[in-house]
């Protein structure tokens, strides 16, 4: 939980409520080389060579603060003000990779509260929920922190997938966190939440698959579970027949499988009577049809009617369906 004002958050953790300083917001800033603290560091220009192209024009405190940090990385030194300025860094530059592996380093190095340092990417998260250093940054947290943190993280993603259902980044990352730490309970039901809000996700679509086989794990679990995967799938594809995630997800499951794929087949073929230019239908049946020719020769006439079809109902592949069509003509003679 977590409420802000004008220049702090309050964030409730483990059952303690913490004040911390919103890092988003910035204070008034004192020259590093007016901080007597910073006095024994040396800063270090940026080296763009003899006959650079494009030089930057930095403004001239993100220029010094750049230089500290490239004086401070030159020392070697993992400290507190080495933290500091990584976070300086960061609140100018989001995505700087460098300013991020060294803050991993010295956290490390000198101990820090990695649950203190997990609140500081929760505000980073909620401002730039698109960047993938502070992903990565929270993965080497929670990963270090353990199972607790990743349950809390769960329902972290899960407040970012709200406000954009099809982040990524927020998925990969939550993926993750599902395999890593085994919270296969409970995923299945909540991908079927946010496919009862966009049954078009195809995020959605995709973690359904990824919970199906366990992430790789237990792939066997994809013919285990498949006549009931198939009692859900179909009826939400005659729902929206032009849905290509769910047919792409139909297309997996059924693979290696005749009776599921003939029961796909039929609802494709049920679909085109009151849908004749359905492409994502039509497209199956030429799948499956293409796949057949060499043993049932009597199905090359009907796919390549289905093709000519298909050309002028999915035209921004046309040229593909047509290379289709040549192929199955040479399969022929």
């Amino acid at each position: 939980k977590v409420s802000s004002c004008n220049r702090s958050l309050t964030y409730v953790s483990q059952g303690r409520t913490i004040y911390i300083r919103n890092p988003l917001i910035t204070m008034s800033f004192i020259p590093y080389s007016e901080r007597p603290d910073w006095s024994d560091v040396v800063p270090v220009a940026q080296n763009d060579g003899v006959n650079a192209v494009v030089s930057i024009d930095y403004k001239a405190d993100y220029e010094e603060v750049m230089n500290y940090f490239r004086g401070i990385v030159a020392l070697k030194e993992h400290s507190q003000r080495a933290l500091d300025i990584t976070k300086e860094v960061i609140s100018r530059t989001g995505a700087h990779f460098t300013a991020w592996n060294y803050r991993w380093e010295t956290l490390n190095a000198i101990g820090s509260d990695l649950w203190e340092e997990l609140e500081y990417l929760f505000v980073m998260g909620q401002k730039y929920p698109k960047n993938y250093q502070i992903w990565h940054h929270r993965k080497l947290v929670v990963g270090k922190l353990g199972s607790s943190a990743a349950a809390k993280d769960l329902q972290f993603t899960s407040e970012v997938l709200n406000r954009d259902e099809k982040n990524y980044h927020a998925w990969s990352y939550r993926q993750w966190l599902v395999r890593t730490f085994d919270h296969w309970e409970g995923e299945e039901a909540y991908v079927d939440d946010m496919l009862a809000k966009d049954l078009r996700n195809n995020s959605a679509w995709n973690q359904r698959w990824f919970v199906l086989i366990r992430g790789g794990k237990e792939p066997e679990r994809q013919a285990l579970q498949r006549d009931t995967e198939m009692l859900i799938l179909l009826p939400r594809i005659r729902h929206i027949p032009d849905n290509e995630s769910s047919w792409s997800y139909g297309r997996a499951l059924v693979k290696g499988c005749a009776k599921s794929t003939s029961a796909l087949k039929a609802l494709a073929e049920d679909i085109l009577v009151s849908r004749p230019s359905c492409a994502q239908a039509l497209a199956f049946l030429v799948d499956v049809g293409m796949e057949a020719a060499n043993q049932d020769p009597a199905s090359k006439s009907h796919t390549l009617e289905l093709l000519q079809t298909l050309m002028t109902a999915d035209p921004v592949r046309g040229r593909y369906w047509a290379w289709c069509g040549q192929q199955l003509c040479q399969q022929a003679s």
